[in-house]
């Protein structure tokens, strides 16, 4: 069976990354300075534990008034709205366009006076536009911050003119994973050190807790093979448990109980060492490959069964397609050996009583989608019988309603 994912890295880097631990070098140490200064140009860049981390430092240092608002995509991982909340902040959601970003119209509706940023975040890998957004964030003085954790395809020259912070994972299930860690990029150079300066207080990660994640997830990628993963998925149904569930709770960064405990640490080195490693050995080409393929996909399904953004922009770090029928085309590609999967880990942003939106459209994008399992180890001749599979039991998502 097709796993719906494959961990993004080869053996060679995991065993590099258990040297690092149990035999450091003095070169690790500035693994750190390195890969800040290659970070995004001229703006400044913090090496962190997670992007929740990067966030929760961003909005410390920035110290807003309690109450205030951040307007933010609709749609995220959960931890990210708890984290506003844990501030004394109010997470206001912005419903979403057919591009998966925040429309203008929806910006302009919930800027109130206790309005202080907009997090906009880049779902699946489509990169949103967001011109317009960077617009209404200089005229009204908000603070902009693009959340690309699913959006990385390689160094970043800098910070887009209007964008204030970007967050970028290097998370278990992301590209270029390094299991942990994320760059937190910042215009203000002024922020960026009362950032660094709160960073410094936080407990380090230690070498041997990075070292048995590494060792964690060896296993799991060694169950992500195809026919392991087919006999654990075999496993799992004859005992009766929910394979899914436990897939979930492997990837799951941090408990949700204890998120603010977990997540105020600092990187251990050798987490920061893989990092640098992994963004400066990541190959363009291999992201264009990927990019292509998914191109090629998307072409195959037709224009009945949309992806989820849009395609022009898309990195298909995920392939999220949009369907009439999604728990039926999913049971019927399990069936086939593919392991698609529905929802995932996402989640809508809480309403505000203060100032409340509509998430109508992020609710039907999680009820329409499906991703679909596409990567390197996957044959161009499995892609076409999936997408055969997709046109013969799939249903497009339904014309005569729009958008709101």
């Amino acid at each position: 069976m097709w796993i719906r994912r494959r961990l993004d890295i080869g053996w060679t880097d995991i065993a590099w990354a258990w040297s690092r631990c149990l035999f450091p070098t003095a070169a690790d140490e500035g693994a750190r300075r390195r890969l800040e200064a290659a970070w995004a140009g001229e703006s400044d860049a913090v090496a962190c534990l997670s992007v929740r981390t990067g966030f929760d430092l961003l909005l410390r240092a920035l110290a807003l008034p309690p109450g205030s608002e951040v307007l933010m995509s609709a749609l995220n991982v959960p931890g990210m709205f708890r984290i506003v909340e844990a501030h004394d902040l109010v997470p206001v959601p912005l419903d979403l366009g057919p591009s998966l970003s925040p429309s203008p119209e929806f910006v302009c509706d919930a800027i109130t006076p206790r309005s202080r940023a907009i997090v906009v975040a880049h779902l699946f890998g489509a990169r949103a536009d967001l011109t317009a957004i960077r617009a209404l964030a200089q005229e009204h003085g908000l603070l902009l911050i693009e959340d690309r954790a699913q959006a990385f395809d390689g160094l970043p020259v800098s910070l887009p003119d209007g964008s204030d912070a970007a967050l970028y994972s290097f998370g278990t299930i992301k590209t270029a994973t390094a299991f942990g860690g994320a760059m937190l990029t910042v215009r203000d150079q002024a922020l960026a050190e009362r950032i660094r300066s709160l960073e410094r207080t936080l407990p380090p990660q230690t070498r041997w807790a990075y070292l048995a994640r590494l060792l964690k997830y060896a296993g799991a990628k060694v169950l992500t093979g195809q026919r392991t993963y087919a006999a654990l998925r075999k496993a799992f149904d004859w005992a009766g448990r929910d394979v899914d569930a436990w897939l979930q709770r492997v990837a799951a960064g941090f408990p949700a109980e204890q998120l603010l405990n977990a997540i105020r640490h600092r990187p251990s080195t050798p987490n920061v060492a893989l990092m640098e490693r992994r963004v400066q050995r990541f190959d363009p080409a291999r992201a264009n490959h990927q990019r292509q393929r998914g191109f090629r996909l998307a072409a195959s399904l037709g224009h009945d069964f949309p992806v989820a953004g849009d395609p022009a922009t898309h990195t298909f770090d995920l392939f999220p397609l949009r369907l009439g029928n999604p728990a039926a085309v999913q049971a019927s590609l399990r069936k086939a050996g593919f392991d698609a999967i529905m929802r995932g880990s996402m989640t809508t942003a809480p309403c505000s009583k203060e100032n409340p939106t509509t998430t109508s459209n992020a609710e039907r994008l999680l009820d329409e989608i499906l991703f679909l399992p596409l990567y390197p180890a996957m044959p161009d001749e499995e892609l076409s019988r999936m997408a055969s599979m997709v046109r013969e039991s799939g249903e497009p998502p339904l014309p005569e309603k729009p958008w709101q």
